[in-house]
């Protein structure tokens, strides 16, 4: 598990997110994500664990390590992107295709089965 300390300078603003989202650092090449609602982190961190005993090679998924950003749970991963590639969120992508903001549609929605 991690500790970091990371000012707001290493904060990646990415325009048009929703408010439910995680806060995003990059900092010496490594991705932060900050819980928000509840445990992200831990989310990202058993579903790249779970990964790790599939098939996949592990250069297919991200890995992620649980940890406390500012004092605060959350996540990290190395750094995933190539030069030249940027992070696109589901949220952007679920935007881009349907025009509607995701945490609204989730947050309407009496069960998960329906995202569209």
């Amino acid at each position: 598990m991690f500790q970091e300390t990371i000012s707001d300078e290493y904060i990646v603003i990415q325009s048009g997110t929703s408010e439910g989202s995680q806060i995003k650092y990059r900092k010496d090449n490594y991705w932060y994500k900050k819980d928000n609602r509840g445990h992200e982190g831990r989310t990202e961190y058993l579903c790249s664990n779970l990964l790790s005993f599939s098939t996949l090679e592990q250069r297919e998924y991200v890995e992620y390590e649980q940890g406390y950003i500012n004092q605060n749970m959350g996540c990290r991963s190395k750094n995933f992107l190539n030069p030249g590639e940027e992070l696109i969120t589901f949220y952007r992508l679920y935007y881009n295709e349907f025009g509607k903001d995701l945490s609204e549609v989730i947050g309407r929605m009496e069960t998960m089965e329906y995202l569209c």
